[in-house]
C-alpha cells in the first residue's frame, strides 16, 4: 500500500516526562517532545522503526523517540518511551458463602400397567383317519358265527402347532421423580478495585466512548473497544479503529487495550438436593432379534515411509564490513628555529651535469607519465587522486566530476584531468549524490536529509527526508531518495519540497531510473521493487543476495549482489535473464554506452561485463572501492579505505 504524505496536520507535541512518572512511579525526567505518527502493533526485532512510531511490548504501549531497530522498548529509554503501563490488576473477591441444603424432591409416580400380550390363534384339525371296509354278508340260512370284527382305521395326523401369539407392547416407563430443588447460588466474589487512571498528557479532552454523532477536534481523546484514540483532524462519524487500520489519518491509537485482569473466585456451589425415588418401571418389551455381524473387511497394506528431506544448504556467511575511515595525520611539529649563516665558502668547481629526472604532476591531477607504484600494482593506466575521508558516490555534471566524502562530510569537484577544483560544505555523512541538470543533491545518511548545492558549491537548502538516507536518483522532473531505515523513498521537486513517500521493502539502497520507472534495491529483502513517477508500487522481484547497487543500460537493469558477489540481470518487466560471478563484495553499478562495471568492495577491484554478461577484465584499485560513474571517456572509482577517486 502506497502512503503519500502531504503537508497536513499533525498531532500536537506530547509531554512525555508526566505521563511516564504517572504510569510506571518514576522520577519525572525531561523528555523530547514527539508527536505519534502510527500505531505498528507488538514489537518486532527485526523491523526498523521511526521517530513517532508506536508500538506495545509486555502489555504496555511505547513511542519511538529515535529511529532504531532491535533496540528492546523495556531496555532503552534513550530509543524508547513508555505510552502507559498495564493497569495494577484489582485484589481478588472474597470467596461466596455455602448455599443451603436444598430440599428433598417429592417421589416419582408409579407407572401404568404394560398392556395384555393377545392370544395367540388356535391350531387347525387334524384330518379324520379313513374308514375300514365292510365284511361281506353271509347266506340267509342258519345264523352262522358273528363274523370277526374288522381292523381299526388309522388315526389321523395330529394337527401342527400354531404360532406363537404376538409379543405384547411393552408398558410405558413411569415418569421420573421431579428434580430437586437447585440449591441457592454461592454469592458473587466482590470485584477487585479499578487500577488508578493514570495522569492525562498536556494538550488532550477526554470525551469517554466515541460515538458517530459527535463531532471531533485534534487532541479529542475517545475511547473504542478498550483502546484509546487521538483525534488528528476535525471529523465526524469516522470510526478510529477503522481509520487507524485504513491508515486514514483522522485518528492515531494513544494507548492499546490491556490486558484482562485474572477473574475472581467463584463462589462455592451449594449442594445437591436429594434424589427422589425411581419410579417403578414398565414391564419390558422383548428383544429385537440380534442383527447378523457383518464382514470385517481387510486391512490395507501400510504405506512405504516417506523419504527423509535433503538437509537445505547453509546460509551464505555475511558480506564483509566496509573498512573505516584513516585516522587523521598528527599536526606538523613546529619548525626549529634557523641556525646562523655560517661564512661563505670558496667556490668549487661546477660538477658535471646530473641526469634528467623523471616528469612531475600537472597540478593537483593525475601524473604525467605512471609512477613507480602504479606499475609495480599493474594500475599503470590509470589516474588517483587524493579526495576528502572516506569517500562514497561520485557524479559526472557534463562538464565536472562531485565526490561525497562521507568521513569529512563534504563534496569535492574535480575536472575530467584529476585537477582539484574545490571542497564544498554538505550534510552529516554524506554518501549519495545525483545531478538533476542545474544542482547537486546529496544524500546525508548521518543527519537525515538532503543537500542542495549549485555548480560553484553554494549550499542552496537542506531538507529532511526518512532515516538514514543512502543513494539519490533524478526521473527528469523529481529526485528520489532512498531511506534505509524507514523503508520508504521519499521523492521531492526540484524546489526541495517533499512531494510523498513510499514504502518499498526492507532496507532499500541503490536506485535508479528506467525513462519509465524507478527501480529501488532492497538490501535486506534480496529483492528489487518498481514504482511509477507518482510513488505507487508496481511490484517486487527476487534477486541475489543483499543487493546494493543498480544500473540501466537503456533497455535491462543489472543489480549487484553484495553477499553473492554476483551481479543479476532483468528485463524491464521484472524477469531474471542471468546471474554472474564478479569480484568480492560486489557494490555498485555504471553503464559506459557498451559495458557494464562493478565495483568489488571486499576484492579491491573493479570487473568489466559484456552485456551478454561475459567477464571482460577485472582491474585492481585502492582500498575499499564503493562508488562508479562514467564522464563520456573514463570509468571512475572512489576507494573509500584510500580516501582518493581512481580513473581507468
Amino acid at each position: 500500500m502506497v502512503i503519500r504524505k502531504r503537508a497536513c496536520a499533525r498531532l500536537g507535541a506530547i509531554v512525555l516526562s508526566a505521563l511516564v512518572s504517572a504510569a510506571i512511579g518514576v522520577p519525572a525526567m525531561a523528555a523530547p517532545y514527539v508527536g505519534v505518527t502510527d500505531f505498528r502493533g507488538a514489537w518486532a526485532s527485526a523491523t526498523s522503526y521511526a521517530v513517532g512510531m508506536v508500538v506495545t511490548y509486555n502489555g504496555a504501549s511505547y513511542i519511538c523517540l529515535v529511529g532504531n531497530r532491535g533496540a528492546i522498548p523495556t531496555a532503552s529509554t534513550t530509543d524508547w518511551a513508555p505510552l502507559d503501563a498495564p493497569g495494577i490488576p484489582g485484589a481478588t473477591g472474597a470467596a461466596g458463602p455455602k448455599g443451603p441444603q436444598g430440599p428433598a424432591g417429592p417421589a416419582g409416580a408409579t407407572g401404568a400397567q404394560g398392556l395384555q400380550g393377545v392370544t395367540g390363534a388356535a391350531g387347525a384339525t387334524g384330518a379324520k383317519g379313513a374308514t375300514g371296509a365292510t365284511g361281506a354278508t353271509g347266506p340267509q340260512g342258519l345264523t352262522g358265527a358273528s363274523g370277526s370284527a374288522g381292523p381299526i382305521g388309522p388315526s389321523g395326523a395330529a394337527g401342527s402347532q400354531g404360532p406363537a401369539g404376538i409379543q405384547g407392547a411393552p408398558g410405558p416407563i413411569g415418569p421420573a421423580g421431579a428434580t430437586g430443588a437447585t440449591g441457592a447460588t454461592g454469592a458473587t466474589g466482590l470485584s477487585g478495585p479499578a487500577g488508578a487512571n493514570g495522569t492525562n498528557g498536556v494538550g488532550f479532552s477526554y470525551l469517554s466512548a466515541w460515538t458517530s454523532a459527535t463531532p471531533y477536534v485534534p487532541n479529542n481523546v475517545v475511547t473504542e473497544s478498550g483502546t484509546s484514540y487521538v483525534a488528528l483532524t476535525n471529523n465526524s462519524a469516522v470510526d478510529p479503529a477503522n481509520d487507524v487500520s485504513a491508515s486514514g489519518g483522522n485518528w492515531a491509537i494513544l494507548a492499546a487495550a490491556g490486558a484482562l485482569g485474572p477473574t475472581g473466585l467463584t463462589g462455592a456451589t451449594g449442594p445437591t438436593g436429594a434424589q427422589g425415588p425411581v419410579g417403578t418401571p414398565g414391564s419390558p418389551g422383548g428383544p429385537g432379534p440380534a442383527g447378523a455381524q457383518g464382514l470385517t473387511g481387510a486391512t490395507g497394506p501400510m504405506g512405504p515411509a516417506g523419504a527423509a528431506g535433503a538437509t537445505g544448504p547453509a546460509g551464505a556467511a555475511g558480506a564483509m564490513g566496509m573498512t573505516g575511515p584513516a585516522g587523521m595525520n598528527g599536526a606538523v611539529g613546529a619548525t626549529g628555529a634557523t641556525g646562523a649563516a655560517g661564512a661563505a665558502g670558496a667556490t668549487g668547481a661546477a660538477g658535471p651535469a646530473g641526469a634528467q629526472g623523471p616528469a612531475g604532476t600537472s597540478g593537483s591531477g593525475c601524473a604525467a607519465t605512471p609512477q613507480p607504484s602504479q606499475v609495480a600494482m599493474l594500475q599503470w593506466w590509470s589516474c588517483i587522486v587524493p579526495v576528502g575521508t572516506a569517500p562514497r558516490a561520485i557524479a559526472f555534471d557534463g562538464v565536472h566530476l562531485w565526490v561525497a566524502n562521507y568521513g569529512s562530510n563534504n563534496v569535492t569537484e574535480l575536472d575530467t584531468a584529476g585537477n582539484v577544483l574545490g571542497t564544498f560544505a554538505a550534510g552529516n555523512g554524506a554518501y549519495g549524490i545525483t545531478f538533476d541538470g542545474t544542482h547537486l543533491w546529496i544524500a546525508n545518511v548521518g543527519s537525515n536529509t538532503v543537500t542542495e548545492i549549485d555548480t560553484a558549491g553554494n549550499v542552496l537548502g537542506n531538507i529532511p527526508v526518512g532515516f538514514r538516507p543512502y543513494s539519490i536518483a533524478f526521473d527528469g522532473s523529481h529526485l528520489w531518495v532512498t531511506n534505509e531505515l524507514s523503508d520508504s523513498v521519499t521523492e521531492l521537486d526540484t524546489a526541495g519540497n517533499v512531494l510523498g513517500t513510499t514504502f518499498v521493502g526492507a532496507n532499500p539502497w541503490g536506485i535508479a531510473f528506467d525513462g519509465s520507472h524507478l527501480w529501488v534495491v532492497n538490501w535486506a529483502g534480496s529483492n528489487v521493487a518498481e514504482l511509477d513517477t507518482a510513488g505507487n508500487l508496481l511490484g517486487t522481484f527476487g534477486v541475489g543476495l543483499n543487493p546494493v547497487g543498480i544500473a540501466f543500460d537503456g533497455t535491462h537493469l543489472w543489480v549487484a549482489n553484495n553477499s553473492a558477489s554476483t551481479v543479476t540481470e532483468l528485463d524491464t518487466a521484472g524477469n531474471v535473464l542471468g546471474t554472474f560471478n564478479v569480484g568480492s563484495g560486489a557494490c555498485y553499478v555504471a553503464f559506459d554506452g557498451s559495458h557494464i562495471w562493478v565495483v568489488n568492495v571486499t576484492g579491491n577491484s573493479v570487473t568489466k561485463l559484456d552485456t551478454a554478461g561475459n567477464v571482460v577484465a577485472t582491474y585492481n584499485v585502492g582500498v575499499n572501492p564503493i562508488g562508479i560513474t562514467f564522464d563520456g571517456t573514463h570509468i571512475w572509482v572512489t576507494n573509500s579505505g584510500s580516501n582518493t577517486v581512481q580513473r581507468l
